[in-house]
């Protein structure tokens, strides 16, 4: 775990020269948190984004584009845990913020709504992830910056979807 102890350093030093509540020290503790999530230490991950949270949202409020960045975070290492239900608290509360942020660019939003789309659709419910799929891909089709992959995506979400529902003509 070279990364890890890497990361590690930099947080000591960081801590050390900046103080625990630096946004420096706070990419340390997300950057720790991507590492840790990658060698599949979930509850160790999870702990490293939430400090990285703390300190973005003491730094630039708790409904700043960082501090949705950290629950975006959080979100996918429960996901990737297999807490779907909590993965979902986390995209939503993501979401939440970037709907009230003017700043949020399309593609973070319609990343968000897939995201979200996907997690309910492994908590079976299908027709929420239905619902977000097709605000998603209609947010796609509004910014001509669209990969033609993510149309593609999205399509095959809704179309997978329908079929899941029954809805073998619209899928």
């Amino acid at each position: 775990p070279a990364a890890l102890t890497a990361q590690k350093r930099c947080l000591e030093i960081r801590l050390e020269k900046l103080g625990a509540d630096h946004e420096k020290v706070g990419w340390c503790h997300h950057n720790i948190g991507l590492v840790l999530r990658d060698m599949e230490n979930y509850p160790a991950s999870i702990a490293s984004f939430e400090r990285s949270l703390a300190i973005r949202a003491e730094k630039h409020g708790p409904d700043s584009e960082r501090a949705a960045h950290a629950h975006y975070a959080i979100g996918t290492t429960n996901d990737k845990s297999g807490d779907h239900t909590k993965a979902l608290q986390s995209f939503e509360e993501c979401l939440r913020i970037e709907l009230k942020n003017p700043e949020t660019d399309d593609e973070d939003l319609a990343g968000s709504y897939h995201k979200i789309g996907k997690t309910h659709a492994k908590l079976n419910d299908h027709q929420a992830a239905l619902d977000c799929y097709e605000k998603c891909l209609a947010i796609e089709l509004k910014n001509p910056d669209t990969d033609d992959e993510d149309l593609a995506g999205s399509y095959d979400s809704i179309g997978k979807t329908h079929a899941k529902l029954g809805d073998h003509q619209a899928a």
